[in-house]
């Protein structure tokens, strides 16, 4: 209950942030316009929160968020950004550039194919990161019991070392510059994440 009147309070404080209708809602893009232009986030909650002034919300009207949200982390829009942003001293775009970008904007009916496949294709991709993060969790739950176990006594070391094999084979020593040396063809950009732009 006091969470929630602080919480209140602290709205009411910062009402002024958005005035004129200037919050966002479930299915708007956040789209950043400094420093990490271009990086672009799906609003998917009903809390209100006011946007700050390095990013912009993106609303449309008729066209599928999804759809756009995707396509701004593609290629095709980074490739324009690059071009905006030459000479610049540092990135930054304004809203009225963000308004000049190129956008395909196919009919509705294919854009929401094209959100379905593509969230199908992202759970193929998110489905062994799970798995993995699963075993990862497991498997510090285990340490942490085993330590538990030990230092409480509940483990005998002995009896466990006592079962080990004698012959353990120990691995080859690992050359650090075979781990730095590259072919040079990574790509070194991995950065894809108040105004408002409408689409």
């Amino acid at each position: 209950m006091k969470f929630q009147d602080n919480q209140r309070q602290l709205c009411g404080k910062n009402e002024h942030l958005v005035g004129g209708g200037r919050f966002l809602r479930r299915g708007d893009l956040v789209y950043c316009r400094n420093v990490s232009v271009g990086a672009c986030a799906f609003v998917n909650t009903e809390e209100r929160c006011a946007m700050g002034q390095d990013v912009c919300r993106i609303r449309s009207l008729n066209e599928n968020q999804r759809f756009l949200n995707f396509l701004l982390h593609s290629e095709f829009m980074g490739t324009q950004l690059k071009q905006v942003l030459i000479g610049s001293t540092f990135n930054r775009i304004n809203v009225a550039e963000i308004k000049s970008l190129l956008v395909l904007v196919p009919p509705r009916i294919e854009q929401d194919e094209i959100v379905e496949l593509l969230d199908a294709k992202m759970r193929e991709l998110d489905a062994p990161i799970d798995a993995v993060q699963r075993e990862i969790r497991l498997m510090t739950e285990f340490r942490t019991r085993v330590v538990a176990d030990i230092v409480t006594g509940k483990l005998d070391v002995r009896a466990v070392t006592a079962c080990l094999p004698d012959d353990v084979e120990e691995a080859a020593p690992i050359d650090a510059t075979e781990l730095i040396a590259g072919d040079g063809d990574e790509d070194d950009d991995l950065d894809a994440e108040p105004e408002e732009a409408v689409a």
